[in-house]
């Protein structure tokens, strides 16, 4: 069996254990930020390869009451041994928001 396709999609993701730009538990402060992420990622046969990306700026307060701008770029790379072949290209791009 084939089959192929093609799709628009959304969506929103929210990680309640997850860490935010410039957070240290060892410095008690507040900040707030705003930023954009991108992700792309290919896979042919049992090969898998992409990256993660982001950009943004945040504000502290009350210690420092500074301005920072944050930046992250992680690639991963899988293989995973599955029977039959396959291609996937995925691409997103979008906007982010935290306070701490």
């Amino acid at each position: 069996m084939s089959r192929a396709g093609i799709g628009v999609g959304g969506g929103v993701s929210y990680d309640p254990w997850g860490s935010a730009p410039g957070w240290n538990p060892c410095k008690p402060r507040h900040a707030f930020g705003v930023g954009g992420f991108g992700q792309a990622g290919v896979g042919i046969g049992p090969l898998y390869g992409g990256i993660d990306a982001n950009l943004g700026i945040y504000h502290t307060i009350p210690y420092d009451y500074e301005t920072h701008f944050y930046r992250g770029f992680s690639p991963k790379f899988k293989v995973k041994i599955k029977r039959g072949w396959k291609f996937t290209f995925g691409l997103a791009i979008g906007g982010q928001t935290f306070v701490y």
